[in-house]
């Protein structure tokens, strides 16, 4: 069944949108490690612009859901679990200053988190299936899946310091490796927040 005239207009907008979007993203976050390697010279570690790029795609991300579940409370228990999620993650990236403590501590407020998240979640008990279908269904929470399918299986098997130094053998520089890593993890954050933000416009 054919859209009317003025729907397949809007329809197309909005596809013409979110590829100019995802252009635009690609673009900075090219321009980012650029400037990361090229001016700064950070060596894209823990402290560079890249890095903060995907702390702050992490709270992006994090916000827009907490406001959708406050927004829609029928979906509050899927969207705090959600938003759970990428908590845990915003942690991880954070492991160098949770060391300081004692190496590997970020995985007990990691843990903390996911409890609380998962306790939170249950209250709902089988609702909790269906305040996830409902979210499934839009279109822009399956760019957030996408983004975050390339980041936890792509990237990290992409980042792999044994495929880079069975490439590049005896010329193996790190740098290299790194700025793929991380070029590729900042992508797929900058995916992750698009499709959050996005998302919540359409659930106002």
């Amino acid at each position: 069944m054919y859209l009317s005239h003025t729907d397949s207009k809007i329809e197309i907008f909005k596809s013409i949108r979110l590829i100019m979007s995802i252009a635009f993203i690609s673009i900075i976050d090219n321009l980012t490690f650029r400037i990361d390697y090229i001016y700064l010279h950070t060596g894209l570690g823990e402290i560079s612009l890249t890095e903060s790029l995907q702390l702050v795609a992490l709270i992006i991300t994090f916000i827009n859901f907490i406001i959708i579940g406050k927004n829609n409370q029928h979906l509050k228990h899927a969207t705090f679990l959600i938003a759970g999620f990428f908590t845990v993650l915003f942690i991880r990236e954070l492991d160098f200053l949770f060391d300081y403590i004692v190496h590997g501590f970020w995985i007990y407020p990691a843990l903390f988190v996911t409890i609380i998240a998962c306790l939170y979640a249950y209250q709902a008990k089988k609702g909790i299936i269906l305040e996830m279908a409902y979210l499934l269904q839009k279109p822009y929470m399956k760019l957030v899946l996408i983004g975050v399918a390339l980041l936890l299986f792509f990237t990290r098997l992409y980042g792999m310091a044994d495929f880079w130094s069975q490439v590049m053998t005896e010329h193996y520089l790190r740098d290299v490796k790194t700025i793929s890593e991380e070029g590729t993890e900042l992508l797929c954050y900058s995916l992750i927040a698009l499709g959050a933000v996005n998302l919540k416009k359409t659930l106002k």
